[in-house]
């Protein structure tokens, strides 16, 4: 764990992006009484809540889908002048960094990158001009400002945010993906919901817009959103909507109680596309990248239905799996069951849990009903049926060919005789063919 830790501060992007799903997928839920060490790590827990600060909020325009999108005439520094204040107070835990952003009329006059104007007060003025590696600054700004060293990583954590706002919007999105897998890494750690719950007062639209990231293709300036950082979110959501208290955010951001809601809408799109594909109707499907295409929308597909399953747990004062039944995914997931492509294994895999937690948390009149309304028993039984017989018919196969093999050396063997014996037989006969044509001695 320390080691992972000691990679947050490198340089490579990626590298962290590599640390932060590592420690996504090893700090899974767990309710044992005793939990790992990496489930109660205080360090690794002010890291990751470091990670999880934002720009701003959306009333100021720099909400995490604002700085996501491409449509930048109404962000207000796009390529203009960056300021970035930290104020040391080893006192208090405040956030770390305040930015603010305004439009540049002219290049000229910048002034120089850092200006420790007081003590214990650092001031950077233009984050363009921070070419030098973010350890260099950081030990430049240290040595200066006598920066403590617990501050370290938060006065790092400030300077790339800063970074990543003015570097553009594939740096902000760079930087998303970073804060949604902390997020998802911090929310699963055994600590109080109290100890992560500044991020969401801090950002109090960071669930809303965290499902616009998602629902891509509802927004013109995010059409463009990588399918990784759609994933990412996606998984996010379900992380955070396992505590109680921020689960029925993510039901009402996800829209899930309406059969027009943001999350049923965008499963049914994606299963229309995949459906099409399949039957080869969709001509943009067969040509071009149409792998990595497909892989994407059942990548994002099995994810929107592992998010809906999360949200058929139930929670004290939130309908769950109820709500799940009137936004018709009962009916979006039984034809999901019959599909047999070994490809789309995992989005049946999903759709079978998700249906089995809105029966298991729902009365018999509602999830039951309406599984058995839209023939979900016959769907199943047929499925199931269908393995069953590919499974014997394959075992049969093999054993009939293995009991023939056997009745045949056994009868060659009653008659001393043997399989080379007849490969003799059968082979090209030698010899001139004026012998075969003599005729043949009378026998005794």
């Amino acid at each position: 764990t320390e080691h992972l830790i000691a990679l947050l501060v490198d340089d490579d992007p990626n590298v962290v992006v590599l640390v932060l799903e590592i420690f996504s997928a090893l700090l899974f839920r767990s309710h044992k009484p005793r939990p790992t060490r990496a489930h109660a790590h205080l360090e690794l827990a002010d890291r990751l809540l470091t990670m999880t600060k934002g720009w701003g909020t959306k009333d100021n325009g720099l909400g995490t889908a604002d700085c996501c999108s491409t449509n930048v005439e109404e962000l207000s520094s796009e390529g203009g002048l960056v300021k970035l204040t930290f104020e040391v107070n080893g006192d208090s835990e405040t956030d770390p960094a305040e930015q603010e952003s305004q439009q540049s009329d002219a290049d000229a006059g910048r002034p120089k990158a850092t200006q420790p104007v007081e003590k214990g007060v650092i001031r950077i003025s233009d984050a363009a001009e921070l070419d030098q590696p973010d350890l260099v600054l950081l030990n430049h700004c240290a040595a200066r400002s006598q920066l403590p060293r617990k501050l370290y990583f938060v006065f790092l954590s400030a300077v790339r945010l800063a970074k990543a706002f003015w570097g553009g919007v594939e740096a902000r999105r760079q930087r998303v993906n970073m804060r949604v897998l902390a997020l998802s890494a911090l929310t699963r750690m055994h600590f109080p919901p109290d100890h992560f719950g500044r991020v969401f007062r801090r950002e109090g639209e960071l669930l809303p817009d965290l499902m616009s990231i998602v629902n891509a293709e509802a927004s013109e300036g995010l059409r463009d959103v990588s399918c990784a950082l759609r994933v990412n979110v996606l998984k996010c959501l379900a992380s955070v909507a396992l505590g109680r208290k921020r689960f029925a955010q993510v039901s009402s951001s996800a829209g899930v109680s309406s059969h027009h809601g943001a999350l049923p809408s965008l499963l049914r799109s994606e299963i229309s596309i995949i459906t099409a594909a399949q039957a080869g109707d969709d001509v943009d499907m067969v040509n071009g990248d149409a792998s990595q295409a497909m892989t994407n929308h059942l990548r994002l597909t099995e994810n929107i239905i592992a998010l809906l399953r999360t949200l058929a747990i139930p929670m004290p004062s939130s309908s769950g799996a109820s709500s799940l039944v009137g936004a018709g995914i009962v009916g979006i997931l039984v034809p999901l069951v019959s599909d047999q492509k070994a490809a789309h294994l995992g989005i049946v895999r999903e759709a079978v849990k998700c249906l089995q937690a809105i029966i298991e948390n729902t009365n018999s009149n509602s999830g039951a009903a309406a599984f058995r309304d839209h023939d979900g028993l016959e769907v199943l039984a047929q499925r199931i049926a269908d393995d069953v017989l590919d499974e014997e018919s394959g075992a049969e196969l093999a054993m009939d060919v293995q009991d023939d093999d056997a009745i045949e050396k056994e009868a060659l063997a009653a008659r001393n005789e043997t399989r080379e014996l007849y490969a003799a037989l059968a082979a090209e006969p030698k010899g001139d063919a004026a012998i075969a044509l003599q005729p043949t001695p009378p026998s005794s």
